[in-house]
């Protein structure tokens, strides 16, 4: 995996606890969005986002797409989101849309998103 750039990278600073976005929004109200996870992911809810139902399934590690994960941790992301569709499907019970908004290469040039894996989970309620 990519090594962390905490200076760079939104979601390496909220999940070491280092100032972020998140932190200057939630401060004071919520230390963590993390609602769920496994080994090397985390699921949480989306800054900004699409619905009431909208998740994240984030990388712990600095990487920046899933085609650059290794088959074990693809496999790992993969049973994570299975896990939480179902969640959200007996929770909200509408369908569930599934993207990712990654940046392969790792430059760093996304101009309306962050350069760090994260999966979205939208439920269209």
């Amino acid at each position: 995996m990519t090594p962390t750039n905490f200076s760079t990278c939104e979601l390496c600073a909220e999940l070491s606890g280092s100032p972020s976005r998140f932190s200057s929004i939630y401060s004071g109200t919520l230390d963590t969005r993390i609602v769920g996870g496994s080994t090397n992911f985390v699921v949480l809810p989306s800054i900004g986002q699409l619905g009431d139902a909208h998740f994240m399934i984030v990388s712990r590690m600095h990487e920046t797409a899933f085609t650059n994960l290794r088959p074990d941790l693809r496999h790992e992301l993969l049973v994570l989101l299975c896990h939480a569709r179902r969640w959200l499907k007996a929770k909200v019970g509408g369908h569930q849309i599934v993207f990712e908004n990654g940046d392969p290469r790792g430059l760093g040039r996304m101009n309306c998103s962050i350069s760090h894996l994260h999966v979205h989970l939208v439920d269209q309620i």
